[in-house]
């Protein structure tokens, strides 16, 4: 458990303090990204659940303004130039713990400008909280123009994704009664799962119904879901 090796114990509390932050962040992100009841009482469900298995099993991403796969690989580019920030640190004797000061002290010398080294600082969660390997979570992201449905682009609920996984994509949608209970939004739907599992995306579908009845629960079974993609034990299962 965190905190246990005395040694250790002040980097220790800089982790909790920077897991705290990312997880506020992560709630005001699903408020603002979420455009309904049913998507956010989701949301929160998974991110809640998800925190119980671990702080890098999943996180949820910031509201996407350019197209998802731009995003994905600035993304990328950004944990490229910490890890090779990293590497420069150990070469150095540094500890990764140092990162942040070295970035301070790289500013102060001149060697990198104030914009950059704010977003370095960042990033470095992905280093000390292990978020390389997380399922990451955008609402309503912009889908590559090439996805589109007759004349209407895709732009789903959630996708899920992982930035050192590139074949990893999950669609999901909270499908509410009102706008998917119809005969015509039923077939809709069903061409629309079969052009992205075409075009490589896997699709869940989860009702508005089991969400309003008992979050939680779908939030456990789609924790676990993701869970089984990496290999771990589902929570229903005794340790």
């Amino acid at each position: 458990a965190l905190g246990e090796n005395k040694p250790d114990k002040k980097m220790d509390d800089a982790l909790r303090h920077l897991f705290l932050d990312t997880f506020i962040d992560e709630l005001k992100w699903i408020e603002e990204g979420s455009e309904s009841p049913i998507e956010r009482l989701f949301c929160t469900a998974v991110l809640l659940v998800g925190k119980t298995r671990g702080h890098d099993l999943l996180c949820f991403t910031p509201i996407v303004d350019d197209q998802i796969e731009a995003y994905k690989q600035n993304l990328r580019n950004w944990l490229t130039s910490v890890e090779d920030l990293e590497h420069m640190l150990q070469a150095q004797g540094g500890k990764p713990n140092e990162l942040k000061r070295f970035i301070e002290h790289l500013v102060e010398q001149g060697q990198m400008d104030k914009e950059e080294a704010q977003e370095l600082l960042h990033y470095r969660m992905y280093g000390n909280l292990g978020y390389k390997e997380a399922f990451h979570v955008s609402q309503q992201p912009r889908l590559p123009s090439m996805l589109r449905v007759g004349k209407h682009g895709i732009r789903p609920d959630l996708l899920v994704w992982v930035p050192n996984d590139p074949s990893f994509n999950l669609i999901v949608e909270c499908d509410g009664y009102s706008y998917h209970g119809d005969k015509d939004s039923f077939t809709r739907d069903r061409k629309r799962d079969r052009f992205l599992k075409q075009s490589g995306y896997e699709v869940l579908r989860f009702s508005g119904s089991e969400i309003n009845d008992d979050p939680l629960t779908v939030g456990v079974e789609f924790v676990d879901f993701l869970a089984k993609q990496r290999g771990l034990k589902s929570t229903n299962q005794p340790s």
